[in-house]
């Protein structure tokens, strides 16, 4: 009877997390996408945010638009980026309970680097600090004051998109092939959600050979994975889903 209670516990625990995962999918795919920001610069804010004709350079640019436009300066200094990463977060934790069991050294690596990569890229964020920053920049007292505020904001500036940030994108890009290869080598996840994630991870990685060997060319493989991990999130959202009335 003991046993039998564990287990039946265990299996409300893991209809949670595939509920759970689902969400977070969906989240993930039509509201806090990855690049976001980029695509409310070209398309300038879908008629819904009023965006600057380009991204703030130095420290008193984000300032002003900080004080002038918070949430649209949040967004380009990487907060829907953010939520993306913890939403993604959610959604390989219960993939791996799916999938556990298909090829556990796979999966207990294909975990570790989920954790590793939303850590990596929130510790290497700057929303933070260049945001606390312009709210004492805007309240200072004294022009030498506001000039220190400035010269350490300019410090995290030149690091919104750093080692941090790159290193963690390539392993969430890493992360997502091997969970698409191990998706084809059995049946949790049919074929078409596989395939999907095999070319929305692989394009995702030749952004890396691609800024150094073409950098004014980078854009090209996250526009070709973007429609790709869409597609990705919703199959498995939708297989998610299933896997949680069973």
């Amino acid at each position: 009877m003991k046993k039998s209670k564990i287990l039946e516990q265990k299996k409300k625990s893991w209809r949670a997390i595939y509920l759970i995962g689902g969400f977070a999918g969906f989240l993930a795919a039509l509201v806090f996408r990855l690049f976001l920001a980029v695509e409310l610069m070209t398309f300038n804010g879908f008629g819904i945010f009023q965006m600057p004709l380009k991204e703030p350079m130095g420290a008193l640019e984000w300032f002003t638009l900080l004080e002038n436009n918070k949430a649209v300066a949040l967004i380009l200094l990487g907060l829907v980026d953010m939520i993306n990463f913890l939403l993604v977060g959610l959604l390989f934790t219960a993939i791996y309970i799916a999938l556990r069991k298909a090829d556990k050294l796979v999966m207990n690596f294909a975990i570790i680097l989920t954790v590793v990569s939303i850590s990596l890229f929130i510790s290497s964020n700057q929303m933070v600090g260049i945001a606390q920053l312009s709210d004492k920049y805007h309240a200072a007292a004294s022009t030498a004051q506001s000039s220190i505020y400035l010269a350490s904001a300019e410090a995290l500036v030149a690091n919104i998109q750093g080692m941090g940030w790159y290193a963690s994108l390539f392993l969430i890009y890493l992360d997502g092939f091997m969970i698409s290869m191990v998706m084809r080598r059995n049946d949790v996840f049919n074929k078409a959600t596989a395939w999907a994630g095999i070319f929305a991870n692989s394009f995702g990685l030749l952004l890396f050979p691609m800024l150094l060997l073409a950098p004014s060319l980078a854009w090209i493989p996250p526009s070709f994975s973007a429609p790709f991990r869409l597609t990705w999130y919703i199959l498995i959202a939708l297989r998610l889903f299933k896997l949680s009335k069973k």
